[in-house]
């Protein structure tokens, strides 16, 4: 009976069509069981790599920001020593250009001094002389006979002490004594 013999052809069809079905199955199952172990594997090193890279970066931060701070001190230590080296040089150079100063006064107040003894004995003559000349004058309108003026006394340097108020240096604001200040615009205009 050719239905007998196709229906075992059929089945043996059938049969072997299954099997290898679930032979294609399991193969598929192991692939994905396969690729899920390296997906897996893959995140488990995605993971790892992710931990390592995250330590190593924090570790280079730390030590940039050592750096950073070790090179700031620095920056700020040089800054601290060139500044306190500018003030040291500074300081020496004022206190030089200080005592140079002084010298140079000093030097001209004595100059000034010396003039102005120069000045006062100039005067003191000239006072000499100009007494002499009132007393032979008043002695000439008087009548009386007039003797030789003695020779003139050597005049001596004032001091601050023996100065008359005229010879001495007039200071700013300073009244002097006697003076009158004259009312100036107060006359009669002709």
């Amino acid at each position: 009976m050719p239905t007998r013999e196709a229906m075992r052809s059929l089945a043996g069809d059938i049969i072997s069509s299954f099997e290898l079905r679930i032979n294609g199955i399991e193969g598929i199952k192991e692939s994905v069981r396969t690729e899920m172990e390296e997906a897996q594997n893959f995140l488990e090193q995605l993971e790892s790599s992710r931990e390592s890279t995250a330590k190593e970066l924090h570790a280079n931060l730390e030590q940039e920001t050592a750096d950073m701070k070790e090179a700031a001190a620095k920056e700020l230590k040089g800054f601290e020593d060139s500044r306190t080296d500018m003030a040291e040089k500074l300081q020496h150079k004022l206190s030089k250009d200080k005592a140079h100063l002084e010298h140079s006064v000093g030097a001209l107040l004595k100059g000034f001094d010396v003039e102005l003894g120069e000045v006062r004995t100039t005067l003191a003559g000239g006072q000499d002389e100009w007494g002499k000349l009132v007393s032979t004058m008043h002695a000439k309108r008087s009548g009386a006979t007039v003797a030789k003026p003695p020779k003139a006394a050597k005049t001596t340097e004032f001091t601050s002490e023996t100065t008359p108020d005229f010879a001495r240096p007039f200071k700013a604001g300073a009244k002097r004594e006697g003076s009158k200040k004259g009312k100036i615009g107060k006359g009669k205009s002709h």
